[in-house]
């Protein structure tokens, strides 16, 4: 299927073999790594095309909107300074790639770019720009949009999100007005992943911003962008909404539009839902599911997914500082019986930083086991005894105690930070629970400014422990857990610049092992992707990449038309 109803054919000229399903296992994917490359160098790693309409089923149509239903806010919309997941959607619908990526999570087809090849020697990569794009206020996007946000993506001082994955593309150049050049220090893999990360963003509207001042900058509440929804406005605590948009260089998106209402309390949410004053939430908490599948106007989608849940330690507090300490930690928290309590079957244990979708992922790491007794001997080898009988274990005339923060809209993980403080108070460790608003609880994580945090990820789609795991990203977003081991640093850059695919598993599998040991996040669990959406739309397609993965085709037939 293709984004918006243009075109579907393309340019080029490569005959490559067929890419795996997307219901292909991930032992199947590895196989087939080097063709899917092959896919990649051509720039013609096509997607399936539109399937026709059920019989029975309306033709598709235009109008409706999407009300979507979400716990937080969004704290940015412009694509250079946002963090939250609300953020990351709503820019997903203003802000298209270069190139957008197949369910397969490997192999891509054409978004700006019509096409793209690899020099001789691997070491460039041009893309040629559609003449018909244009920024929602006219202006037509050029090279130089693609030049300047490049640059952008690749401040220290603006500091993206996602800012490793561009350290070896060392150059980017605008051959012409339609045409890209980056320039990179290696061969690897994820070139192509790489160079399309970085959304352009509107050069004319931001390059007169300080890269300091873009975090405060007014477009960050007023975006401008090229995608097939247009910013409409934006309410803080209350609503975002998208307008359709009509120019956009693949047809009109079907929904007239799409609005994100912030609801922050669980079953307001649902509520809501089952009344049909929205038609979408996604991330449900497993609670839920068995009253929603029973629900005859929704469609229920659980499968697993990205999402995983964590305890994460700052290793430069003291407390956590020892590597046994922290395994300790980890081995005192039952995350079956988590699991068994509040998640309903939705979930499993996890034991490595890669969720099981990933092609690297190992079975087979050696996990740190429940075990209570042997987490007791740990703390007490490391010095924590209960010396004055008060029933918290103390050192150096210091209590075991810590403070445990996550985001208070979030239900569930408040509630594994109560089940976990009443595991480790078993232990004489005690642990006080702390909910905050989701952006100040965001905020204090970047900025180091915590003990312990019951958090998640939604994990990247690249085989990367770069963000998250390596030592040059203690300064950015998300290592804040300051973990740093020349041995795994050495391990990813091995990892990303390995073409052998079954050389890669191994060096993969080795940084998992050491970065599951360390203990530098407790991992807790990989929860299933629960979603729910009314039954009146159509066309809709969620896989692994995110729920919203073709939601320019999503339709409304027109009798059941709400808006």
């Amino acid at each position: 299927m293709t984004r918006g109803r243009g075109p579907t054919t393309e340019p080029g000229g490569c005959l490559l073999p067929l890419a795996p399903s997307p219901r292909s296992s991930p032992t199947r994917r590895l196989q087939l790594l080097p063709i899917l490359l092959l896919a990649l160098a051509c720039g013609k790693a096509e997607r399936e095309q539109p399937t026709t309409t059920p019989a029975g089923e309306a033709a598709p149509a235009d109008g409706d909107r999407l009300i979507i239903g979400t716990t937080a806010d969004v704290d940015a919309l412009n694509y250079l300074t946002l963090t939250t997941l609300t953020a990351q959607e709503v820019a997903g619908e203003l802000f298209w790639p270069l190139a957008e990526i197949n369910p397969d999570l490997l192999t891509f087809h054409p978004g700006l770019a019509d096409s793209w090849e690899f020099s001789p020697d691997s070491l460039s990569l041009t893309f040629h720009l559609n003449p018909r794009i244009t920024w929602h206020d006219g202006v037509p996007l050029r090279a130089d949009d693609v030049v300047w946000s490049m640059g952008a993506c690749k401040d220290e001082k603006i500091a993206w999100s996602s800012i490793r994955w561009l350290d070896r593309i060392k150059n980017v150049t605008a051959v012409d007005s339609l045409t890209v050049r980056m320039d990179f220090t290696e061969r690897y893999p994820y070139q192509l992943m790489d160079a399309s990360v970085c959304r352009p963003t509107p050069k004319h509207l931001l390059e007169k911003i300080k890269p300091e001042e873009m975090r405060n900058a007014a477009f960050n509440q007023n975006p401008v962008g090229d995608g097939p929804f247009k910013f409409k406005s934006w309410t803080a605590q209350q609503s975002v909404e998208l307008v359709a948009n009509e120019s956009f260089f693949r047809g009109r998106p079907h929904l007239d539009g799409v609005v994100w209402r912030i609801i922050p309390e669980w079953t307001s949410l649902i509520t809501q839902l089952s009344n049909g004053d929205i038609d979408l939430v996604t991330g449900i908490q497993p609670t839920f599911y068995k009253q929603l599948a029973e629900d005859p106007d929704l469609q229920v989608y659980s499968a697993p997914g990205r999402r995983y849940v964590y305890v994460a330690w700052n290793l430069r507090d003291p407390l956590f500082g020892d590597r046994n300490v922290r395994r300790a930690l980890t081995m005192a928290i039952d995350r079956q019986a988590l699991i068994d309590a509040l998640l309903y079957g939705q979930a499993k244990v996890m034991n490595s930083p890669f969720p099981e979708i990933l092609w690297a992922y190992d079975p087979n790491i050696k996990a740190i086991s429940y075990d209570p007794e042997g987490a007791r001997k740990l703390l007490e080898q490391a010095g924590w005894k209960d010396t004055d009988g008060d029933g918290i274990l103390d050192k150096d005339g210091k209590p075991f105690r810590f403070e445990m923060l996550t985001n208070a809209d979030n239900t569930l993980r408040v509630d594994i930070t109560v089940a976990i403080q009443s595991q480790l108070k078993k232990l004489g460790i005690d642990a006080r629970p702390r909910g905050m608003e989701f952006v100040v609880f965001t905020q204090k994580l970047q900025n180091k400014d915590f003990q312990a945090a019951v958090a998640g990820w939604n994990s990247q789609i690249k085989v990367d422990l770069t963000d998250l795991w390596s030592s040059k990203s203690i300064p950015d977003k998300f290592n804040f857990i300051s973990y740093a081991s020349p041995v795994v640093d050495s391990l990813i850059d091995a990892g990303i610049a390995e073409f052998d695919t079954q050389r890669a598993k191994q060096i993969w599998s080795e940084a998992q092992q050491i970065v599951a040991d360390d203990a530098g996040y407790s991992f807790l669990f990989e929860q299933f992707d629960i979603n729910a959406l009314s039954k009146r739309f159509k066309n809709v397609e969620m896989n692994s990449y995110g729920w919203d993965y073709n939601l320019p085709e999503w339709y409304v037939p027109k009798g059941e038309q709400k808006y």
